[in-house]
């Protein structure tokens, strides 16, 4: 598949990339602004880090090379650790991300119970999936090199199954992009993520 890491970056410094993050950083500004604390689970590359800088956010991933490239673009703390596996306490987090990366976690029903035990009670869970029904993500699949080809689950409808037996969640369509375009639709066909929101229900005492 070549240089991953490499290519997301890449990416994020073409014109398309730098206003898909711009419009990613904004809505996440706006879905986890209350939160305190804030891990985001495959972090990547680290642009999303330096995107909102009002936020406090730890970045994790699995990849010692993809954390090498993430260090080139991030002063925040990172850590190396798997996301069906936080190497965390119990809830000490008051925010959950998952950027274009529960996709591609082997368990991600595993993924979604550490995120639910890492949050504190009230906890924000949002996790941005890439939406196999749209057009933009049926293009760049059909491409050989395209690291879309290592995405292992790609019935969005199943996930957000599994986020709602541990969360109160919603979920939604965002970000339509055709080409070099990028437009606000809620339209499956086009919009290239599937956004899952999520709160921790407090525990009710026994």
């Amino acid at each position: 598949m070549g240089d991953i890491p490499g290519s997301y970056s890449n990416f994020y410094r073409t014109p398309l990339g730098k206003e898909v993050l711009r419009r990613e950083a904004s809505y996440v500004a706006g879905a986890l602004g209350s939160c305190e604390r804030i891990i985001h689970v495959g972090c990547g590359p680290g642009f999303l880090e330096e995107a909102i800088p009002q936020a406090n956010i730890l970045g994790v991933d699995i990849s010692v090379e993809m954390l090498r490239e993430a260090r080139k673009h991030t002063s925040r703390y990172l850590v190396l650790a798997d996301g069906q596996h936080l190497c965390f306490k119990d809830c000490v987090f008051d925010g959950v991300l998952f950027v274009t990366s529960l996709e591609f976690v082997e368990d991600y029903a595993m993924a979604l119970k550490e995120a639910h035990r890492v949050l504190r009670p009230g906890g924000k869970l949002l996790a941005l999936m890439l939406n196999p029904e749209s057009e933009y993500f049926k293009e760049r699949a059909r491409k050989r090199a395209s690291y879309f080809s290592q995405i292992r689950h790609t019935a969005s409808r199943e996930i957000v199954a599994a986020a709602a037996t541990l969360f109160r969640v919603q979920a939604e369509h965002l970000l339509g992009i055709r080409g070099t375009s990028v437009f606000d639709t809620s339209d499956p066909t086009l919009a290239s993520l599937c956004a899952i929101h999520g709160r921790k229900i407090a525990e009710s005492a026994p």
